[in-house]
Order: structure tokens, then C-alpha cells, then sequence
């Protein structure tokens, strides 16, 4: 793998093809590196997307993996309860799958009101 992570390229191949951008946080050279995927962009619908890596060092490519690699799409299912104060503070408990995916989760609320739509940021209490 070489001296220098940034000469390192690592995709997922699947139906598209996700970037994944090479970090020199845990780097040992010929041994491991450490990268964090782009955005996958697009997933048509599924709830699952399996991938292959795909590395290339110098431009010389790598034969794709034969392990896995799973995006998940998060899923809501149910949530309660249905109605609070228009004052806020209501605690609202949220059931689905994969919603432990990712580095980052948020979650918003939107609200119709008669001619306009508002997104209110929710707190996550784990």
C-alpha cells in the first residue's frame, strides 16, 4: 500500500460507485488505512445495498473484495405518541430498523400548516 495514504483510492462498486476518502489516522503502511465513505447518493428505494471494495494504489487497481460491504437505509415504522403542545417538550419515542446507522444522526419534524411547511430540529436523547 505504500508510505502515503493520499495516493491510496478505495470505491465501493455496486449499481454506482461511492468514493471513499483515505485518512492518515491509523495508517500503517503495506498493513491498514482508515477511510470514510462519500455520500451514497442515491439507493432507488431499497433498504439494502450490498457493494464490493475496489482499491487502487498508483493507479494500479485491485481485484474487487470478495467481503461485503451493506449500506442500510433507515426506516421509521411507528412513533408515539401522535399529538403534543404547540409549546414543545413533548418526548416522542420513535420504533423503525436501521436507525443506528451512520456517524451522524439527526432527526426533524415536519409541520403543514394551511399554506406553508416548516422543518422543526428534534433533540435525540439516546
Amino acid at each position: 500500500m505504500g508510505s502515503d495514504p493520499q495516493k491510496l483510492i478505495l470505491k465501493l462498486v455496486a449499481d454506482t460507485e461511492v468514493a471513499c476518502r483515505t485518512s492518515s489516522v491509523g495508517f500503517l503502511p503495506s498493513r491498514q488505512f482508515q477511510c470514510r465513505l462519500d455520500e451514497m447518493s442515491s439507493i432507488n428505494g431499497k433498504e439494502l445495498v450490498t457493494a464490493r471494495l475496489n482499491l487502487t494504489v498508483l493507479g494500479v487497481s485491485s481485484e474487487v473484495s470478495s467481503v461485503p460491504f451493506h449500506f442500510l437505509t433507515p426506516s421509521i415504522t411507528d412513533f408515539v405518541p401522535s399529538r403534543g403542545p404547540v409549546a414543545g417538550g413533548t418526548l416522542i419515542r420513535v420504533h423503525g430498523t436501521n436507525l443506528n446507522v451512520g456517524a451522524d444522526v439527526s432527526a426533524y419534524l415536519i409541520l403543514n400548516t394551511l399554506n406553508t411547511q416548516a422543518k422543526a430540529k428534534c433533540s435525540i436523547e439516546l
